[in-house]
């Protein structure tokens, strides 16, 4: 008995896999593609308001401002997807200092039927402030100099090699970022983000997310407010570093010290460490958590 229902189990997974097999091969295709180029100012900026895009952000040495966007419109009815590719709109305009780079889904009585995407690569010089909001998509920014602005819902982010200032509001998404040279301010909520080689000032306020920090002793500082959110921390020397940390009605795990030992209020569930900063400079790190666990592991 055991054996017909294995076969009927497999038979049926088959059979499923050959429908989506033989759906995917026939899926149409339509897309358009617009590109456009600027030439860059000082105290120019790029303004970017995507919808389910990817988004793409690079430098170069020139004095211009280059973008690529393509739409695509998937359906399994070429006809449909035709139809759907034109309620996407877009706009690419300057006005004064400000580029403007926009996509947006203008729906008229029914809704679209085929899987829409806008792709952008844009390149900048490395002195652009960007100014980006993404909703439903996913956005690379690498090798900037100036300025950038993030906004993004439901979006994945990452960011590589910025020296400029990062202002970033994340809700319902994923940030990554490593070699970040500049000031970083984060407020984010229900939102995942691992962090390297951050060499600024940071300044992070999370709400239900999972926070992970890779540290070494380039940092200048670090305010971490995190509320419902398990942060994990891997640092050089964390004895070294000078921190102020108090996690309430959570857990605190740190490397073990003779002179340095987590203090345990429980009629308040508070736990807190204070290691003094070397040379009584300003102590660079502080961690306040409430409703979560911190865990330090130290990297040597």
């Amino acid at each position: 008995m055991k054996w017909e229902v294995r076969f009927l189990f497999v038979l049926s997974l088959l059979t499923t896999i050959g429908f989506w097999l033989n759906a995917q091969s026939n899926v149409k295709i339509v897309s358009k593609r617009i590109d456009k180029s600027f030439p860059y100012q000082e105290a120019y900026s790029l303004n970017i308001d995507g919808e389910k895009a990817e988004v793409s952000i690079e430098t170069w040495d020139k004095p211009i401002v280059q973008i690529q966007m393509e739409i695509t419109a998937k359906n399994l009815d070429r006809e449909l997807a035709t139809k759907d590719l034109e309620k996407m709109k877009y706009m690419i305009q300057r006005i004064k200092n400000n580029l403007y780079v926009r996509n947006y889904l203008m729906v008229e009585g029914e809704q679209s039927t085929s899987i829409l995407k806008v792709v952008y690569l844009i390149k900048v010089p490395a002195e652009c402030p960007v100014y980006l909001k993404n909703n439903y998509g996913i956005a690379s920014l690498k090798n900037l100099n100036s300025q950038i602005k993030i906004n993004s819902r439901f979006s994945k982010v990452g960011l590589e090699n910025i020296h400029g200032n990062m202002i970033i509001e994340s809700v319902f998404g994923d940030l990554l970022g490593t070699d970040l040279w500049g000031n970083l301010s984060l407020n984010a909520r229900r939102t995942d983000m691992f962090f390297q080689k951050l060499y600024g000032n940071v300044d992070i306020n999370a709400e239900y997310g999972l926070i992970k920090l890779l540290l070494d002793d380039k940092l200048k500082s670090l305010s971490l407010n995190a509320n419902n959110s398990e942060v994990f921390i891997l640092g050089d020397n964390p004895f070294q570093m000078g921190m102020d940390i108090q996690v309430k009605n959570g857990q605190l795990d740190f490397p073990l010290h003779p002179k340095y030992k987590v203090k345990e209020q429980k009629e308040i569930g508070l736990r807190t460490l204070f290691i003094p900063s070397p040379k009584d400079q300003m102590t660079p790190i502080t961690i306040r958590i409430n409703l979560g666990d911190l865990l330090f592991i130290k990297k040597n």
